[in-house]
């Protein structure tokens, strides 16, 4: 119950820094965040993942915390929480060390295929280790969208998963707010996701209770959620793209029409100056 609490408030602070930008006019409407830091702070407390972890007394809570108190310490500049986060994360499992990078590019920024031949399949535990820095590099004016993507690679390798390991990338989820304004097929997404997660468990209900089924049900629930993992991760990874690619043709728009004022503006004064003249020689 301590580590969720003190989850809860590293995730307020980090929400709370993140939201404290001032906004234009024209896009204050467009870019409000649509739950506050407190309201996001609750929601954590409230998830249903998080209640069961604690209710279990898994030892993933620690590990939970320890997360969002490094991405808390990234947001907010602060090496001292952001290390320690990594540590309390690290005592509990490897994954969280993977975040180092993507909480450098946040201390940097602010808030604001790697094999080419592997002998034999590669280990799930490596999988996160290889993601790391082309996320990290591809996403570098994004460093909270890599952190994302990062714990969300790590819940979908992760051996011996549990249903904590989706609290963390379900708790940053909310501030993807410009992904997930361009999702056209959110409610495939929910859907599709409350079905699995309601399945799992009664699938494996009737395998090991009722003895009504095999163990071949519960792993095709498994394989479903991991078809899940990848299309969703696949989606929004190409909606962060395509986002990318509209703000640099944006900039690109205004840095033209601001090249072209400034040629108008001096094409005017010329033109002046020629009238000013012609008016003196015939004066």
């Amino acid at each position: 119950m301590v580590c969720d609490v003190v989850a809860a408030a590293a995730l307020l602070l980090a929400a709370a820094h993140l939201f404290d930008r001032p906004a234009g006019p024209a896009s204050r409407k467009r870019d409000a965040p649509w739950l506050s830091p407190q309201q996001l702070s609750l929601l954590y407390l409230l998830q249903p993942f998080a209640v069961l972890a604690c209710v279990a007394g898994s030892s993933t809570s620690a590990e939970n915390m320890g997360v969002l108190l490094a991405v808390a310490g990234g947001v907010t500049r602060n090496a001292p929480m952001a290390a320690a986060g990594v540590a309390v994360g690290a005592y509990m499992g490897l994954h969280p060390v993977l975040l180092v990078v993507p909480l450098l590019l946040l201390m940097w920024r602010g808030p604001e295929d790697v094999l080419q031949h592997v002998p034999g399949p590669v280990p799930p535990v490596v999988m996160p280790i290889v993601l790391a820095v082309p996320v990290a590099i591809r996403f570098s004016s994004r460093p909270l969208f890599a952190v994302w993507v990062q714990l969300f690679i790590s819940c979908m390798f992760k051996p011996y998963a549990s249903v904590g390991d989706m609290v963390p990338w379900l708790a940053l989820l909310p501030l993807l707010q410009q992904q997930l304004q361009c999702v056209k097929a959110g409610l495939f997404f929910v859907n599709s996701f409350v079905l699995l997660l309601v399945l799992g468990p009664a699938m494996w209900h009737q395998w090991i209770n009722v003895d009504a089924a095999n163990s071949n049900f519960f792993y095709s629930i498994t394989l479903l959620l991991g078809v899940w993992y990848t299309v969703f991760l696949t989606h929004l990874v190409r909606l962060t793209a395509q986002l990318d690619r509209r703000l640099a043709g944006k900039q690109l728009e205004l840095s033209v029409d601001d090249l072209d004022d400034d040629e108008d503006t001096a094409a005017a004064a010329d033109g002046a100056a020629v009238a000013a003249a012609g008016k003196h020689k015939n004066a």
